[in-house]
């Protein structure tokens, strides 16, 4: 960047999107988030679609976290305690190795994974796996990379539109209408959202 050249971008202007070559603002977090995504030490390339980039991580990031109060306790799984314990020593060794902050944020993108794994069900651990989840993402995600767990803006509207989907594939099936209901399932499965089916009614489920 060079301000001869007109592209340089002041930090306030990534937070406000008053720049000519920003398309939109982003959020404070969304512009640390998108820093630490490459090493302090390297260069880093401003981009309209590099800070969207970030901004869908860091997105998924925090809506993975935020499911991990509704995960209920079940029977302990060896192998799911190991895998997050490997997450855990792994996040402490690359941020021995010169603040490594790209890859300890890609074990926090493994740890998403599992947690969205123990929500769907597919997976399970206990009240100790939940809580050592809890300090992986208190230690590494918060305290250490300075991160803040903020839903995304538009959350609420995300939320209330998928109630609104589940709903009329309700209305669907109570009239038997099986051919709405299927292309309303397999249309987000399209966009990788699953539609759970229980004893309680249906969820959403949000894939990877």
């Amino acid at each position: 960047m060079s301000k001869s050249k007109n592209n340089s971008i002041l930090p306030m202007e990534l937070i406000n999107g008053s720049h000519h070559l920003l398309d939109k603002a982003y959020s404070a977090m969304v512009v640390r988030f998108f820093m630490l995504q490459s090493h302090y030490s390297s260069e880093l390339d401003f981009s309209n679609e590099a800070l969207k980039g970030s901004e869908k991580g860091f997105n998924r990031l925090v809506e993975s976290f935020d499911r991990l109060a509704g995960i209920k306790p079940k029977d302990p799984n060896a192998e799911v305690l190991q895998a997050i314990e490997k997450i855990e020593s792994n996040c402490a060794m690359h941020m021995n190795d010169d603040f490594n902050t790209p890859k300890t944020i890609a074990e926090l993108f493994e740890l998403a994974t599992l947690i969205n794994k123990l929500y769907d069900g597919s997976l399970t651990t206990d009240q100790a796996g939940i809580d050592k989840i809890q300090q992986i993402i208190q230690n590494y995600f918060i305290d250490i990379l300075g991160m803040k767990i903020e839903k995304a803006a538009n959350s609420g509207l995300v939320d209330g539109l998928m109630k609104f989907v589940l709903e009329l594939r309700k209305e669907a099936r109570d009239k038997k209408d099986y051919a709405t209901s299927d292309k309303i399932r397999d249309t987000m499965k399209d966009l990788n959202i699953t539609i759970k089916d229980g004893k309680d009614g249906a969820e959403v489920v949000y894939n990877g």
